[in-house]
């Protein structure tokens, strides 16, 4: 799925992106504060299913824990609903 991903990025027309990826294994709230912070990033950029009440509580909210902890900005783009 990564590379997938990774690969209509590269294709797209115009200046090519520099795309590199790698699965991390850990919680995601931690890994993806911690790698951003580890590159020196300016904005993490996530999506969220935009969960509430009780399915959010037991679900968790990465995107949340991530804006809490990141040491850099931080957008979340909500899903579409339906």
């Amino acid at each position: 799925v990564v590379e997938t991903a990774a690969k209509k990025l590269r294709s797209r027309p115009g200046d090519p992106l520099v795309v590199e990826t790698s699965v991390l294994e850990g919680h995601p709230k931690h890994v993806i504060a911690e790698e951003a912070e580890k590159w020196g990033a300016d904005l993490i950029i996530m999506g969220s299913h935009g969960y509430r009440g009780l399915k959010r509580l037991w679900l968790g909210s990465v995107s949340h824990a991530v804006a809490a902890h990141a040491h850099c900005s931080v957008e979340i783009v909500r899903a579409h609903e339906e």
